[in-house]
């Protein structure tokens, strides 16, 4: 099994029904999303502390900015990752999508969880990650991902006779 992790834009418009302001994502905003994806993963005993063959994954960003583009590069090193193949019988997916920033606060999402191949039909399971941070000058607070909902594929096979 690997892992799926995703992570989003929150609601486009605020409490009040207002559009939410959002400052185009820096290089500082897009490490520190990364470098809390890597923490989770670390923590939760996801991320190999000696890789040995490199595992299948999955990984997306969004086209803007070109910064994302190097944000993946850096995490297919740290995960000791290679692109899926037809022969994977299961591979970890790690998904971002654009953020928001309103003000002084960064608002994402992400998910965490499995793709694997079960009676001939790929499925998955997935626990969706909200992080909130606060920016201080130049940086952002640390922030722990908070999970808010999972989900647990239910797939009934035949055993095989």
């Amino acid at each position: 099994m690997h892992l799926v992790v995703v992570f989003a834009c929150l609601a486009p418009f605020d409490a009040s029904g207002q559009p939410r302001t959002t400052r185009v994502a820096d290089s500082v905003s897009v490490a520190f999303i990364v470098r809390t994806a890597v923490i989770d993963l670390a923590t939760d005993g996801r991320l190999a502390a000696f890789p040995g063959e490199r595992s299948p994954w999955e990984i997306s960003v969004p086209e803007q900015p070109a910064m994302w583009s190097s944000a993946r590069s850096r995490l297919l090193e740290i995960l000791g990752a290679r692109a899926p193949v037809a022969a994977d019988s299961s591979w970890g997916v790690l998904h971002f999508y654009p953020f928001a920033v309103r003000g002084d606060t960064l608002w994402a999402s992400f998910e965490v969880g499995w793709r694997w191949r079960q009676c001939g039909v790929w499925t998955g399971s997935t626990t969706t990650m909200e992080v909130m941070s606060t920016r201080r000058q130049l940086f952002w607070e640390p922030a722990t991902p908070r999970a808010t909902f999972s989900s647990d594929p239910v797939l009934l096979c035949r055993p095989e006779r």
